[in-house]
Parts: structure tokens; sequence; C-alpha cells
């Protein structure tokens, strides 16, 4: 079951698209407006989000601006339903970022099987338990090479999940420089220690909140933490 942010001027419209969601099994959270969409989306009280026409505050592209935006949000899976079959519309709300485009007249079938296929694909079944290595608020899974912070699964590019899991190797010592250059220097040949320090930094900004959890030792080089901070 996932819960979904559904956003539209008028709750009392929205109350049909409400109704089959719940009837599919889906929790469903009203927002009237792009900040309480935001809002909702960074407090965990939606797993993603479908806008319905305008908001109170503006029209679905704005809406979509403000989520994609918000770094936090990037990957939120999001889908609009649209007031036509507009072609520019649809044009538009791809370009800023939507996944999917429907009309207001798509029967109830087709939405729901759009929905469960875009929550597929943004939230995968879980891998079993035990492929999975917990350090803090981080979980690692190296073999699908997959990475989850608070139960949200994030993207990391190749070099990221590479630095991460020599930093988890063990997790908890500190990992010399030398050796993490060594280790990254195939992807810029000649690198030196001012790159480590910016894909150390990028890791960080893309673990969002247990990015605190990449130590720095100073002098020494970088450890990853294993206690939530």
């Amino acid at each position: 079951m996932h819960t979904i942010v559904l956003a539209g001027a008028e709750h009392l419209g929205l109350l049909p698209f409400s109704s089959f969601l719940q009837d599919a099994g889906h929790e469903v959270v009203l927002a009237r407006t792009r900040g309480e969409v935001v809002d909702l989306l960074q407090r965990g009280a939606g797993q993603a989000l479908i806008i319905c026409g305008r908001l109170a505050d503006g029209s679905f592209s704005d809406a979509i601006r403000a989520v994609r935006q918000a770094r936090d949000l990037l990957l939120t899976p999001c889908l609009v339903v649209g007031d036509s079959d507009d072609r520019i519309d649809r044009i538009v709300a791809l370009e800023l970022g939507a996944d999917d485009f429907v009309s207001r007249d798509t029967s109830d079938r087709e939405l729901l099987l759009r929905v469960r296929s875009l929550l597929r694909r943004a939230h995968p079944p879980r891998p079993e338990a035990d492929a999975r290595e917990k350090f803090g608020r981080i979980e690692l899974d190296r073999a699908e090479h997959r990475v989850w912070v608070d139960d949200r699964e994030i993207g990391l590019s190749a070099t990221d999940f590479r630095l991460l899991v020599a930093l988890a190797t063990p997790a908890g010592a500190v990992h010399r420089r030398a050796p993490l250059e060594a280790l990254l220097s195939g992807e810029k040949p000649g690198a030196g220690a001012r790159w480590l320090d910016a894909r150390v930094s990028r890791l960080r900004a893309r673990l969002l909140a247990a990015g605190g959890q990449v130590e720095t030792v100073r002098g020494v080089g970088f450890r990853l933490g294993v206690q939530p901070r």
C-alpha cells in the first residue's frame, strides 16, 4: 500500500479520484496549494503525487516546478491529470518533470494502471533483508547496487556508489585519502585531493539526511559513521 498526495483546487472535485484510489488499497492525502504539496511530500506524508488540473494558487505547471525545485523531491513520482488531452499541456508537464500525463476522461482502470506502473518503477520491491547491510540511517545492497536512507531508495552514480562501498568496508574505520584516491582514479586520471573532496561532498548531498554519517578525519581521510546523526 502506498500513500498518494492528491492535489487540486477543489477537494470536492477530487473525491471521485480519491475514492477509487482508496478502493484500490492506497491511502490518499488531499492538498489544495503547491505549498501544501511540497510540505506533505517533504514530511513523508506521501510517496507519490497526482495533480488534477489547477491548484488554488496556480497551474499544474507551477506545482511541478515547486516540487522539482525541492532537491529532496526530485525523484518523487508525479502524474498530472489534465483538464483535456491537450498536446501542449502534455509536453509542458513532461518537460517540467512530471512522469506521466493523462486527461480527465481517462477511464478509472487506465488511470489506476498508470499509477501502479509509476509506483512500481519508483518503489521496486525490497530485496531479501539479508542482502541489505545497515549503517545507521543508511542501508546498502552491494549486489544490486542499491542504497536506502530512512527506508527511501536514493539514486547514486557509479562513482558515488563505489565511494560509499569503500567507506563501508568496514564502516566505522578511518579510510585514508590515498587508497580512496587510487580506488577512484580510473574515473578521472590525474585527479587530486580536491577532486576527492568534491566527490565526498557530492556523496553527502546525495545521502540527504544521512549525509552527516560521512565524516572527515582531518589530516587522515574519511569514515562512515554507523550511528545516525
